[in-house]
């Protein structure tokens, strides 16, 4: 049996062969920027893969821009970020894409909203990852 624990309950997953691969999502009360957390276990996939998966997820049959990619500094831990704009009916929406190695799973953090409002999705999605406290092995 596997556990799963919340701060509000827990539960037992039947037998054994589960691998955790939980999502939130929050979503800023102004519609301008959604926020995801996921993570997937390292085992299956590198940081890169997962990131690839997500844009390409995004991205999927629209037309699009990719604005950069670059490593970056997660607390102490080393990060993958993916930044693009995808061209939903004539609309672009903005995406930015983490992947952090932590622990045997890859977190992912991934920002939305309006392209314009990219300048407030980044700002939001810089405050959460300069608060981040991760510990590393």
């Amino acid at each position: 049996m596997s556990v799963f624990h919340t701060s509000a309950f827990s539960f037992e997953l039947p037998g054994e062969g589960w691998a955790d691969h939980s999502m939130q999502r929050f979503l800023a009360l102004d519609g301008e920027t959604t926020f995801f957390l996921g993570r997937v276990p390292l085992k299956e996939q590198t940081v890169l893969e997962v990131l690839e998966s997500l844009s390409a997820e995004a991205v999927s049959d629209h037309d699009f821009k990719q604005l950069g990619h670059r490593e970056i500094e997660v607390g102490a831990l080393d990060g993958h970020e993916v930044r693009l704009v995808v061209y939903e009916e004539g609309e672009g929406v903005y995406y930015r894409f983490l992947g952090v190695a932590y622990y045997d799973s890859v977190l992912t953090f991934a920002w939305n909203g309006p392209a314009s409002a990219k300048s407030l999705i980044d700002a939001r999605a810089d405050a959460i990852v300069a608060g981040l406290q991760m510990r590393k092995r």
